[in-house]
């Protein structure tokens, strides 16, 4: 494929192309499909939009690219389609530095998760799944593998008219609010000692721990509460644990059937720490099917 060159786009009646810029506009134009770009209007509009851009990209956030809806889409990001969002989209372009955005696919890639946002935030499914590495690439922090799908539910339970993620501090404040509320959920659970606080189905769901509900939550608690804080302060530990119980609650079923098979690392979850040797997991194993 021949490549444009700055001769081919003056002849063309294009403006805006320059020496420093050539490379990043014909990045978008390998991209896009020709019945979008096969019009002196629409290739201009492609360089404008992209120019603007660049020229904005400059690490600060000074409200310097103001792009319409109208000119994303015409730039072939067609799931910028509405006002909200690109606004939030020049928000981002606007603090990124040059080397963000100088390939048509950085484009593509920060317009994909700014309209993944938006489809959560209404009730959809994202078309690709909100992930710590998307959301930290449009500049979003403390998004971890223990707090990501409380941050994604968080952006469901807000408002569906979008107005709750449409800038990035609003996005940010969902982050910030769900590691609040994890923390507080966590202190909750490792300082029980079954006379305090009792942490409550609201308390495990926003520490991010899953599998407790009316029916168990009970013996759960009865675990925590002679367990040192150091061994369920933290989402790993005490979702071990939950596992481990749900697991002995089908095992202890009143009937010898070979149904208990806990390892070591689920005894310890559980705090039975001098579990630690093959032939004590055995031993125990073999009690607890009764």
């Amino acid at each position: 494929t021949v490549v444009p060159t700055l001769s081919d786009f003056a002849n063309a009646g294009v403006t805006g192309v320059t020496t420093n810029n050539l490379s990043s506009i014909n990045s978008a134009f390998a991209v896009i499909g020709m019945s979008e770009s096969d019009a002196t209007s629409e290739i201009q509009n492609i360089v404008s939009g992209y120019v603007a851009i660049l020229n904005g990209a400059d690490g600060v956030s000074d409200n310097d690219i103001v792009l319409a809806q109208g000119q994303y889409v015409a730039m072939g990001l067609t799931r910028i389609d509405t006002a909200a969002k690109s606004v939030l989209l020049n928000e981002i372009f606007d603090k990124f530095v040059v080397a963000k955005v100088d390939t048509y696919p950085e484009l593509q890639a920060a317009s994909d998760v700014v309209a993944d946002i938006f489809l959560v935030a209404i009730g959809g499914q994202a078309q690709t799944a909100l992930s710590i590495e998307r959301l930290a690439s449009i500049g979003i922090t403390g998004v971890t593998t223990d707090n990501l799908a409380l941050v994604v539910q968080a952006i469901a339970n807000s408002a569906n008219d979008t107005s709750g993620v449409d800038s990035l501090s609003e996005i940010q404040a969902i982050v910030n609010q769900v590691r609040a509320d994890q923390a507080n959920a966590l202190g909750v659970i490792s300082g029980y000692d079954g006379t305090n606080t009792v942490p409550s189905l609201n308390t495990f769901t926003n520490a991010g721990i899953t599998g407790v509900d009316a029916t168990n939550i009970g013996i759960i608690n009865q675990f925590l509460a002679v367990m040192p804080a150091t061994a369920t302060d933290s989402v790993s530990e005490v979702q071990a644990l939950v596992d481990a119980v749900l697991k002995l609650m089908i095992c202890a079923d009143g009937t010898a059937n070979g149904n208990c098979t806990f390892t070591a690392a689920e005894f310890q979850a559980m705090g039975y720490n001098d579990i630690d040797t093959q032939e004590e997991v055995d031993a125990l194993n073999a009690d607890l099917d009764i």
